[in-house]
């Protein structure tokens, strides 16, 4: 019981919240339009609203020392798909609902940049994002990591390849619609694609394609999400499986806050050379930046 309620008290403690004056002011909020664009990001520089989660077989051992099987949950990867639903929202192909700094921050059509991602979370190491023209470079800073090399199609598609070198990925865009290719041995297993439908997309579900439609300033994915505009900010409820969150989002030139009914969320503020993401969770705040070192 005194164990129970340790941590408890320290779940409290560590509890961090959005607070009405980190909201943007109100007279500087804005809202786009939504809409539901083909789309990918290969750098993968994103902010979680909604992350997915799945389940998988790990090795262990009991207290006799014999190899045991336990099931743990893991979140789910980002994909390189994706739509791009409006005011920086990404929904990429595995259902992960994001923020996409890198188009928040104007950088989608830079000829050059460079970011450095550092992080207070314990060990963690820093991530440089370097572009030269369509050459792309994301270097994990790791003495075992492997650094990945992007190579930006003239039709729109891109190249990837890694060092230690593998099998190459591949993007390919065609006019309705967008084919991730990984390569290697079970290419044809994870192949993934998004079509551009009448009033949407076809993006890939857990166990079928679903249609992401737009209609009357309303997005829907039947089985999990919707995005509604409501005067100056977005009122988004995500649901998956048994679990679900309603959020609120608030944007202004500098700064955006999406927060849920408990007050938990994150805060991003966007300058010049320098991008700030707080979350704000169950157990305490997580800050990471991303500076800007060059950009043309």
């Amino acid at each position: 019981m005194r164990f129970s309620c340790i941590v408890f008290c320290l779940i409290l403690l560590g509890c961090a919240s959005i607070k009405k004056s980190d909201l943007p002011a109100k007279s500087n909020r804005y809202i786009d339009s939504l809409q539901v664009k083909l789309a990918y990001d290969v750098y993968l520089v994103r902010v979680d609203i909604f992350r997915q989660f799945k389940t998988i077989q790990v090795s262990d051992y009991d207290h006799q020392g014999n190899v045991i099987i336990k099931k743990k949950r893991v979140p789910m990867p980002y994909h390189y798909l994706g739509v791009d639903l409006g005011n920086g929202l990404f929904l990429d192909a595995h259902l992960n609902l994001t923020l996409n700094l890198i188009e928040l921050a104007d950088l989608e059509n830079a000829e050059e940049f460079q970011i450095v991602k550092s992080s207070n979370r314990l060990f963690a190491s820093k991530i440089t994002y370097t572009k030269r023209g369509q050459n792309i470079m994301i270097s994990h800073g790791k003495l075992f990591g492997s650094d990945i090399k992007i190579k930006l199609n003239d039709n729109g598609g891109a190249i990837f390849s890694t060092s230690p070198p593998s099998s190459d990925q591949v993007i390919q865009i065609d006019s309705d619609k967008m084919v991730y290719d990984p390569g290697g041995v079970f290419a044809d297993w994870r192949r993934s694609e998004i079509v551009k439908t009448n009033y949407g997309a076809k993006i890939p579900g857990f166990w079928h394609d679903e249609e992401i439609v737009l209609k009357n300033g309303r997005l829907e994915l039947p089985s999990s999400l919707s995005i509604e505009e409501a005067d100056d900010h977005l009122l988004i409820d995500y649901k998956a499986f048994f679990y679900g969150k309603c959020f609120t989002m608030w944007r202004s030139d500098k700064r955006i806050a999406i927060i849920d009914e408990d007050g938990r969320g994150v805060k991003i503020d966007i300058a010049s050379k320098l991008i700030k993401v707080d979350y704000a969770g169950l157990f305490g705040s997580t800050d990471h930046e991303f500076q800007i070192v060059r950009r043309k």
